[in-house]
């Protein structure tokens, strides 16, 4: 019963490394990642988003009813690998031309929002610690 604070505190911690990171790398490099290419970070953004997707779809799937542990196996894993591939390639071309720019840009540019950005995280690791703590007493 008591799991879901484990797993919502390991989502906090997650995300906490997440809004914490433009304050950690700087200014400098945010803006020599503005100079480079961007197709390795649009690569690794969609690959990531694509495998959310897989995972979203095989559990529709198998709540469908389909269970991948019968004769249906490859079809259960064939389909949420073609369509989170195909929706994640679709996106990276414009996540490298569009959102990446405009997000380096806004991150260096305006050192408040990464020192809000960087108090936000700190507040999601210190959540997510709490509910992993109380988490493990409950279980």
């Amino acid at each position: 019963m008591w799991k879901w604070l484990d797993r919502v505190g390991m989502v906090l911690l997650f995300l906490s490394f997440w809004f914490a990171t433009p304050e950690i790398i700087g200014e400098d490099r945010l803006r020599r990642y503005m100079q480079g290419s961007l197709w390795l970070a649009a690569f690794v953004l969609t690959t990531a988003f694509g495998m959310l997707l897989f995972v979203a779809d095989f559990l529709a799937l198998v709540a469908a009813g389909m269970s991948p542990f019968i004769d249906h196996y490859p079809l259960v894993i064939m389909i949420p690998v073609t369509v989170s591939m195909l929706i994640s390639f679709g996106l990276q071309r414009w996540v490298e031309k569009a959102v990446l720019p405009r997000l380096l840009h806004l991150l260096a540019d305006y050192s408040r929002l990464r020192a809000r950005l960087l108090m936000l995280g700190v507040w999601m690791f210190v959540a997510g610690s709490a509910l992993q703590f109380m988490a493990s007493f409950f279980d």
